[in-house]
C-alpha cells in the first residue's frame, strides 16, 4: 500500500473507552529489579459507522513473573468529510498510518491514566509507563473493507 498523508484536517470524536481486562500481582513485585513492559495494538473497523477501535494490551513483568496486565478498547468516530478524504479502493478505504498512530497514541495516554488510578496505593504505582513513539509500532496504512449496511 502507498503511504498516504492526510491533506485536510483530520476530524474525529472519542466515542468510548472500556477496560476489558485488568489484573495486578503486587506479591510478585521486587522493587529493586528491572520492570519490563510489552505493549500491543490492534485495530477494528466499522466502515458503516466510520469507527475505529484501538485494542491495546499492556503487560508489566519482571523476568517470567507477570506484575500487571491491562487491556483496553478505545473507540473513535471519524467525521464523514475526513472519512471521505481517505483513499478509496474497489473494496473500501485505506486508513493512513498517521491516523492509526494518532488513535493509538490517545489510547496509550488513556491506558497510562487507567494504570495510575488502578494502582494507586500499591507498590506498582511507582512504575510509570514511559513515553512511547507509536509511529514506530504502527507500521503501515491499513485497507479496510466496507461492511454491508446493517
Amino acid at each position: 500500500m502507498s503511504k498516504q498523508q492526510l491533506s485536510i484536517p483530520f476530524e474525529f470524536a472519542l466515542k468510548g473507552m472500556r477496560t476489558s481486562q485488568f489484573a495486578f500481582f503486587t506479591d510478585e513485585f521486587l522493587s529493586k529489579e528491572k520492570v519490563e513492559y510489552h505493549i500491543s495494538f490492534d485495530f477494528k473497523f466499522d466502515t458503516q459507522q466510520r469507527q475505529t477501535m484501538v485494542l491495546l494490551g499492556l503487560v508489566y513483568s519482571q523476568g517470567k513473573k507477570m506484575l500487571c496486565k491491562l487491556d483496553t478498547e478505545t473507540s473513535f468516530e471519524i467525521r464523514e468529510s475526513s472519512w471521505n478524504a481517505f483513499q478509496k479502493t474497489d473494496a473500501g478505504r485505506i486508513i493512513p498510518k498517521s491516523a492509526l498512530a494518532h488513535f493509538a497514541h490517545l489510547a496509550l495516554g488513556s491506558a497510562r491514566g487507567i494504570l495510575h488510578s488502578k494502582t494507586e496505593n500499591t507498590a506498582l504505582h511507582a512504575i510509570i509507563l514511559p513515553l512511547i513513539n507509536v509511529l514506530e509500532m504502527v507500521k503501515e496504512d491499513v485497507q479496510v473493507i466496507d461492511n454491508p449496511p446493517h
